[in-house]
């Protein structure tokens, strides 16, 4: 029998438990072996792009996102917009990570600026969403246009807030996720931002980002439709999926080192 039905808030803290101990591994890993942590954030921030656009359904290969970040020049005119968009993904990911490690507070401003800059277009920055679209990717409800702004500058201070700061990690993150999405307040790059937040949360309470996977789109939208308990046992899922590869990832690395010396 499954005794959590009973008692899913137990259920959940026990959850909690488990992934702050995957996080301490993480930790230990990096600390016994010969990346840092920076090394393997970079690493990780490779499969986050990959997967962040194949969530909007954009296919991106690896070799790709490698060769965008690197900052090396492109000479093929055909590869510049690509190039263009991974390096803005790339530096919104890194400034939002430095934030968190200062423990800076994200604003509205600064959502509706890297709007402008996602879109290649400054006018559009603090252009919000004017309707609800019948033909979406997202099907959960999402705010009426003029309830957009306040909803943010409310969701903004609550994740700022000394209650906020009481839950653990990761429900805060989860909250502050399905909340922004509900939100939802740009027509095109709301998933992104809103995903990024996500990691922001995250990575403020020391942990690593969440890489949501491409194959996991269905479960989602589907749990953004859901309650905010549901979309907190999605993250859950997918954080013991994440940490799980990189404590691979890392016990892997530090193996073959061995074999090196």
């Amino acid at each position: 029998m499954d005794w959590s039905q009973f008692d899913p808030e137990g259920a959940a803290r026990q959850r909690f438990l488990e992934i702050d101990d995957m996080v301490e591994q993480i930790d230990d890993l990096v600390r016994f072996s010969d990346w840092t942590k920076d090394e393997l954030v970079n690493t990780l921030d490779i499969s986050w792009l990959h997967h962040e656009n194949g969530l909007e359904g954009i296919v991106y290969a690896f070799p790709e996102i490698q060769s965008a970040v690197s900052l090396r020049d492109v000479s093929d005119t055909s590869l510049m917009s690509t190039c263009r968009t991974l390096r803005v993904q790339k530096r919104a990911v890194n400034a939002f990570r430095e934030l968190a490690a200062k423990d800076g507070k994200v604003t509205v401003d600064m959502l509706e600026k890297l709007n402008g800059e996602l879109l290649n277009n400054e006018e559009m920055a603090a252009v919000y969403r004017k309707d609800i679209p019948i033909h979406r990717t997202y099907f959960h409800d999402i705010a009426q246009p003029e309830d957009i702004h306040s909803g943010l500058a409310k969701l903004l201070d609550w994740v700022h807030s000394s209650e906020a700061r009481e839950l653990h990690i990761i429900e805060l993150a989860a909250k502050a996720h399905h909340w922004f999405m509900h939100v939802f307040p740009f027509p095109k790059q709301s998933g992104f931002i809103g995903r990024l937040f996500l990691n922001y949360v995250l990575e403020r309470g020391g942990y690593l980002g969440a890489v949501i996977h491409a194959s996991d789109r269905q479960k989602y939208y589907e749990a953004l439709r859901g309650s905010e308990l549901d979309f907190q046992n999605f993250l859950s899922d997918t954080l013991e999926g994440s940490f799980g590869n990189t404590v691979q990832l890392l016990t892997h690395h530090s193996m073959e080192s061995l074999k090196r010396a």
